[in-house]
């Protein structure tokens, strides 16, 4: 990979050991500043967090899916592994997270020190990893956002795979084979990552003049299929994995999105809510943040500068004008595709969008620092150094917004209020002294209660905690039921009354 575009050659790295040491401390400095955002969050789960990171959870424990809109099997399986090895609290999830966060951001460091060098990368690096829009999806247990975590350990291994013998190479492409699959089973927008990843899979493995027919593509595919036929054989309803008619017809790499009919009306509402997302302020299903990655004149400014230094740079070269198109076609793609057809557009299923950008940056960086000179090469450089500004500007009120966010669909069992791990605490006792567990539907916003959640809560402490397999007894309570109702694994609720 390194130096085979014009204009992405690596000086000789003779960068001084302070600057090297200060370069490798920034992925550090992001994890502190993570770790601020999930601490402040702590105090909020949605029913979103609660459905994906442990009722489903609890669900692929016992080998089923939860319905079709329940297909994101991969997250469920690292945040099943998580508990197993770590142990389970209703918030355990959002430091798993944490962890990918952070395992993220050194592979995206030793990316950029790889393709730009120590000091080149400082700015790309800080521009990505202070992303507004990933400091907060990291605070979720909700798996959105982890198409911006999974890409740059795609990209490593990449360059692991060109620095490697062939069969070193082989098994590597068998691995990032293997991580495609399991990034698009755990969030369905990685699927508009897998040309980008073709792409670079032959770029590394001609470079090395390997063959690319006869060993990537068949590994590279037996390695994206694994997870799959894993999946195939461990679950029990894999009919209702594929598709759920009962659901809307959703299924894998559908998740809960269903297709309205097209109305050019309603998408060109979604495509806007979209960039309001990215541009304004974020203000879309589970998507609620002041200050976004574009949403001040800085972001604007640096958005303009890219889209300039893009049109430069693609003249340089080919293969550079390839590079970029392909880049801004998938970004198109990311944006456009998501917002037909659903009722629940917004930024979260077009994060292909956010990350088809900071590789645009990073080529209008590097076009700015090798090509241009004088008051050009400072203008646009600044320029695009504003990006960070504004990143850096967006942490107060972002962390702040956080730490009050309050519940917006209704909870009763964990009330935003109250600490998650005393709300289980609390209803854990209950269910053991036979006490029903009672949730008021007035207080619901679709007049209902829902009690999957706080069954799988309840169940998966006494499963991955106390090591106790047997269901314990627990009985739901409404005003309008007549008296407790018994709820089990194949019926967690009762029936809407």
């Amino acid at each position: 990979m390194q130096g085979t575009l014009r204009g992405l050659n690596v000086q000789s790295d003779q960068e001084s050991i302070l600057l090297r040491v200060g370069y490798w401390l920034l992925p550090v400095f992001f994890l502190i500043m993570q770790a601020t955002f999930t601490y402040a969050a702590l105090h909020r789960l949605w029913y979103e967090d609660l459905a994906e990171s442990i009722r489903n959870v609890y669900w692929f424990e016992h080998n089923r899916v939860y319905n079709g809109g329940s297909t994101m099997v991969g997250w469920y399986g690292l945040v099943l592994g998580y508990y197993k090895a770590f142990g389970f609290s209703p918030v355990a999830a959002k430091w798993l997270k944490f962890v990918l966060a952070g395992s993220s951001w050194f592979a995206a460091a030793y990316v950029l020190k790889y393709v730009l060098g120590y000091r080149k990368a400082l700015v790309p690096l800080c521009a990505f990893a202070l992303s507004p829009i990933a400091l907060y999806f990291n605070t979720f247990q909700y798996p959105m956002g982890l198409d911006l975590l999974f890409f740059p350990l795609e990209v490593c291994l990449f360059i692991f795979i060109s620095k490697a013998s062939l069969r070193g190479a082989c098994i590597l492409t068998f691995c990032a084979g293997t991580l495609a699959m399991l990034a698009s089973m755990s969030y369905p927008t990685y699927l508009f990552y897998l040309p980008a990843c073709v792409f670079l899979l032959h770029w590394v493995w001609q470079t090395q003049e390997k063959c690319f027919w006869r060993f990537a593509l068949p590994i590279s595919f037996a390695g994206f299929m694994t997870p799959f036929l894993c999946v195939w054989t461990y679950l029990d309803n894999f009919s209702l994995f594929m598709s759920d008619a009962t659901h809307s017809g959703t299924g894998i790499f559908r998740g809960g999105a269903t297709f309205k009919g097209l109305s050019f009306e309603l998408y060109g509402d979604n495509l806007m809510r979209t960039l309001k997302d990215f541009f304004v302020a974020a203000d879309s299903y589970y998507f609620y943040l002041p200050e976004s990655d574009f949403s001040s004149w800085l972001g604007f400014i640096s958005v303009l500068a890219v889209g300039i230094l893009i049109v430069l740079a693609m003249g340089e070269s080919k293969q550079m004008k390839v590079v970029c198109l392909l880049t801004v076609f998938l970004m198109l793609v990311a944006l456009l595709l998501p917002a037909a057809g659903t009722t629940t557009p917004g930024g979260r299923r077009s994060t292909g969008f956010l990350m088809g950008f900071y590789v645009l940056f990073v080529i209008g960086w590097n076009y700015a620092w090798t090509v241009l000179q004088g008051h050009k090469r400072t203008l646009a450089l600044s320029a695009l150094s504003l990006l960070v500004v504004q990143h850096l500007w967006a942490i107060s009120p972002n962390l702040e917004h956080v730490s009050k966010e309050r519940t917006l669909s209704a909870e009763p069992f964990f009330p935003s209020d109250q600490d998650p791990n005393a709300s289980l605490a609390f209803w854990y006792a209950r269910a053991q002294n036979g006490e029903p567990l009672v949730c008021h539907t007035y207080r619901e916003f679709k007049r209902y209660c829902r009690f999957d959640e706080i069954f799988a809560v309840i169940q998966g402490h006494r499963l991955w905690n106390l090591g106790l397999r047997d269901e314990l007894k627990l009985f739901a309570l409404t005003e309008k039921l007549q008296e407790p109702f018994a709820l089990s694994f194949e019926t967690p609720s009762p029936p809407p009354q």
